[in-house]
């Protein structure tokens, strides 16, 4: 196959001038260190990679794509080379040397390594000086302010500091000839939606780049200009505050980032678009995301541009798993209108799924700090649900910039689907359908081509719900266990929000029926394939009931704490009775676990069928009419 790139060796003076370096390319870039040890192997004639260069349609000049890391460091060096130049020890030996000649003073090892420390600090705080005075080293020490006032204070001396300038100076200008660095240039020749397989191969070697970080390298080029409303300003905010947050956290730089012309020109480009309105999304989304903004930041930094990125890439039909698709609709962008209405009908579907799952996923507690339970739900599966109802309501003309409603979509499908949302989440949980092939299968709910289209507009009956639930259950019952499973977690807080008026403390633990204590003494768990922290044996308990409780049953509890139970909430919440859970207690003492695997499993059943009836939008259709009849 015929290659797709040229080589060419250039100067830095050639590339200096004739290349652009995009201005809204803000990346990370080295930090203090990396430039000086990049630099330092320069000024050393070794070879360096080297950087990437396109000609993007309608350009007449090349634009760097990869290597600004490499590039930045040199033009920093262009600026100020006295910051690189370490090589200062000599003149410090030097100075040193002077004082302790005979006709001066004698230092003892105590005084000369405190010198030594203040002669570093002056001379480093000269190379960093932009434009320093010929007399800045001989005014920096023998001034008393510094208190180094063992140096000699005749003019000698004092000319001898001139003179150690002087040299340093020397030293500096001929400490790396820039101009004449030769840099190996790759020019890429083929189409501009191959740039990110090129970067990522590029980068394979390195530190490994997420797909967004590979896209944001390439897309650097697509600018967005924002509305000056509530959105625009909101936008701009979050980026500005995450490379504020970058710079502060990892101690690095973000090269051509300037706040204030940040303001000034309210323009940001198509990856720090994706990031911003992903962040927007998570805050707006409590459900799914809550807690994210205290999560480790590149770990919220990721799933802000997952989100980000495939729900602009769904609002605009394009393809998640070609997301080079998105630049070709940057057209869209260049109104500013368009983008603020974008960003508004896409969190208000969001808005409409926060609603929606909150009232099924809400922990139990009436405390003012809401959490809930969605371990086991994948950010790919709420895509897709983000996706089914977006493209329920809305139509974008391309043509004319626009979103539209569609007419009567409440009555065209929006609301089957919503309705059908949390059946169609459990399922495809306990089938654990969106593990593995996330991208492919978020594709097939929108992509008009796409194989084996999908849909959660057909409804599923309370039988359907409850065999698919049972055969996971088959599953996980055939393992012996003890830590929380997390399927088993969700079922268990759906249970909860079925029977919501039962919960009225500040907050709930989720604990075992038969202890753990119980469960771990002589490994009977394993002993006997006890699925000790499956659904059957789990449940909220108030924190003080849990504590109360320790390796003994409710009943226990009961009899000792003087802490009572209804009989309607033991009967709720599916809790065997007194005779049943006694007589298993007993026997697992005695090495019999089958009455405690019985009891677990039919309770686990008897939970199932409650939650099939209640989350089927059958059974809630029904509901709803025989009300609205009475």
């Amino acid at each position: 196959m015929k290659s797709q790139y040229d080589v060419e060796r250039k100067k830095f003076s050639d590339i200096e001038g004739s290349i652009d370096v995009p201005k809204y390319q803000r990346r990370l870039v080295w930090s203090r260190t990396q430039k000086e040890d990049f630099i330092d192997n320069v000024s050393k004639g070794y070879p360096f990679g080297s950087i990437l260069l396109y000609r993007y349609e309608n350009s007449t000049r090349l634009s760097l794509i990869d290597g600004l890391q490499r590039y930045s460091a040199m033009t920093d060096f262009k600026k100020n080379p006295s910051k690189y130049f370490k090589d200062y020890g000599i003149y410090i030996d030097e100075i040193i040397n002077h004082i302790n000649a005979p006709a001066h003073v004698n230092l003892s090892e105590s005084q000369e390594v405190d010198i030594r420390q203040k002669l570093d600090d002056i001379f480093q705080a000269y190379l960093s000086e932009s434009n320093p005075k010929p007399i800045y080293l001989r005014d920096a020490i023998t001034k008393e302010a510094t208190s180094i006032s063992v140096y000699p204070s005749d003019s000698d001396s004092a000319d001898k500091l001139i003179d150690i300038q002087a040299r340093l100076n020397s030293d500096i200008d001929s400490f790396l000839d820039l101009e004449n660095v030769v840099i190996p240039c790759i020019i890429f020749e083929g189409e501009e939606s191959m740039l990110p397989d090129v970067f990522a191969n590029l980068n394979r070697g390195g530190t490994k780049l997420s797909k967004y970080q590979v896209l944001a390298a390439t897309w650097h080029a697509h600018s967005i200009s924002l509305h000056p409303d509530q959105i625009g300003d909101d936008l701009l905010e979050r980026v500005i505050d995450r490379y504020a947050d970058l710079e502060t956290n990892r101690n690095l730089q973000i090269d051509d980032f300037d706040k204030d012309e940040m303001y000034e020109s309210r323009t940001i480009n198509l990856p720090e678009f994706c990031f911003a309105l992903g962040d927007k999304i998570i805050e707006s989304v409590p459900v799914f995301w809550k807690g994210l903004k205290d999560r480790d930041l590149e770990k919220r930094e990721d799933i802000c541009n997952v989100i980000g990125y495939l729900s602009t890439a769904i609002a605009l039909n394009v393809d998640n798993r070609k997301l080079d698709g998105l630049p070709k609709k940057i057209e869209l962008f260049q109104e500013p209108e368009f983008v603020s209405a974008l960003v508004r009908e896409i969190l208000s579907i969001y808005k409409v799924l926060n609603e929606e799952f909150a009232k099924w996923l809400r922990i139990p507690g009436t405390s003012d700090s809401t959490h809930y339970e969605t371990t086991a739900i994948t950010d790919m599966q709420i895509l897709s649900f983000f996706a089914s109802l977006f493209h329920k309501k809305y139509h974008i003309n391309e043509d004319s910039k626009s979103i539209n409603i569609i007419d009567n979509y409440r009555n065209t499908g929006f609301e089957q689907i919503r309705k059908n949302l949390i059946s169609y989440c459990i399922c495809d949980i306990v089938a654990n359908v969106w593990q593995g092939s996330g991208d492919s299968r978020l594709a097939n709910y929108y992509v008009a081509d796409a194989n084996g289209k999908l849909s959660y507009y057909v409804m599923i009956d309370p039988k359907s719900i409850e065999s698919r639930l049972l055969n996971w259950l088959d599953t996980v019952s055939g393992k012996a266990s003890i830590n929380i499973e997390k399927v088993s977690r969700t079922l268990l807080c759906l249970q909860s929000n079925i029977n919501s008026w039962q919960f009225d403390a500040d907050q709930y633990d989720v604990e075992h029926i038969v202890s753990r204590q119980k469960l771990k003494k002589n490994n009977a768990y394993v002993e006997g394939n006890i699925p000790g922290g499956t659904l059957g044996n789990l449940m909220y308990l108030k924190p003080k009931t849990n504590r109360g409780k320790q390796g003994n049953n409710l009943y226990a509890v009961t009899d000792n704490e003087g802490v009572v139970f209804t009989e309607e909430y033991l009967e709720k919440m599916k809790y065997p009775d007194r005779i049943t859970i006694d007589g298993a207690e007993e026997q697992l003492e005695e090495g019999n676990y089958d009455p405690v695997k019985a009891f677990i499993s039919e309770r686990a059943k008897d939970i199932i069928k409650d939650i099939s009836i209640k989350i089927s939008p059958l059974q809630r259709d029904y509901e709803e009419k025989s009300v609205s009849n009475k």
